[in-house]
C-alpha cells in the first residue's frame, strides 16, 4: 500500500536519456516521487525485477525501447508487485494499444504530449486518492 506522507518509490524503463530528465524534473516538481531504478531495454528491466529487492510503487513503462518493447514487461511487473501503479507512458499510444495495455495489467496509460493528463495522475497519486486497499 501507498501512503500519502511516504517518498513513492519509482521504476522508470524508458530508452530516451532526455525523457528520463524529463520524467524525473517532472517527478521533483510534483514532489512525493523518488526515481530507485531505470531501465532502456526489455531485458535489463527483467534483470532487475529478478535481482531487486527494492520496494517500488510505481512502474513507469514505454513501450519502444532500444530492445525489446514493454508491452512484455506489463504482467512482469504486475506479477512482481500486485498493489504497485503501472503506467504506460510512449507516444505509440492509440485506442487499441491502451485497450491492450490495461488488458495487461497496465493501471493507466499516457501518451508522452499527455504530461498535464500524466502530472494530474501523479498527484492524485501522491496524494493518496490511488492507494489500494
Amino acid at each position: 500500500m501507498i501512503v500519502a506522507s511516504q517518498v513513492i518509490p519509482v521504476f522508470l524503463i524508458e530508452d530516451s536519456r532526455n525523457m528520463q530528465s524529463a520524467l524525473a524534473e517532472l517527478f521533483d516538481v510534483v514532489g512525493g516521487f523518488e526515481i530507485v531504478a531505470t531501465a532502456a531495454t526489455e531485458t535489463a528491466a527483467t534483470a532487475w525485477l529478478q535481482r531487486s529487492q527494492s520496494d517500488w510503487g510505481l512502474a513507469v513503462v514505454d513501450l519502444m525501447l532500444d530492445e525489446g518493447t514493454g508491452f512484455n514487461l506489463l504482467q512482469r511487473l504486475k506479477t512482481a508487485r500486485p498493489r504497485a501503479h503501472v503506467v504506460v507512458l510512449s507516444d505509440f499510444v492509440t485506442p487499441a494499444v491502451e485497450t491492450r495495455c490495461r488488458a495487461m495489467g497496465a493501471d493507466a496509460v499516457f501518451r508522452k504530449v499527455d504530461a498535464q493528463r500524466f502530472s494530474a495522475y501523479l498527484e492524485q497519486l501522491s496524494s493518496g486518492a490511488l492507494d489500494r486497499e
